[in-house]
């Protein structure tokens, strides 16, 4: 199945750690904001993996190794996202506005 965008955008490459990939793609399908929550996880790597040119198969197999991870810190990709993020509004706070 191709993509219908995919003639109007550039195919974006994933340049990170595949479990941080994988941890993030979890993440997507954990909060159900897609498809109302009927999307299966399968689904959403194929169309990922498609859009990132990544080809991870055995996603369930890199979940046991993000399990694996020393408690409190087992969503490193996601905590790091949280923290650049949050710097990143911060740091707009604190440039004056233009009016």
């Amino acid at each position: 199945m191709d993509c219908p965008l995919k003639a109007n955008i550039k195919r974006l490459k994933w340049t990170g750690k595949l479990l941080d990939y994988v941890e993030w793609i979890y993440a997507l399908h954990e909060i159900l904001n897609l498809n109302g929550g009927k999307v299966k996880l399968k689904n959403l790597f194929e169309v990922f993996n498609r859009i990132s040119g990544v080809k991870v198969k055995d996603f369930s197999q890199y979940s046991r190794n993000i399990r694996t991870r020393t408690k409190g810190d087992r969503t490193t990709l996601l905590d790091l996202q949280k923290q650049l993020l949050t710097e990143r509004m911060e740091e707009a706070d604190e440039k004056p506005s233009k009016k």
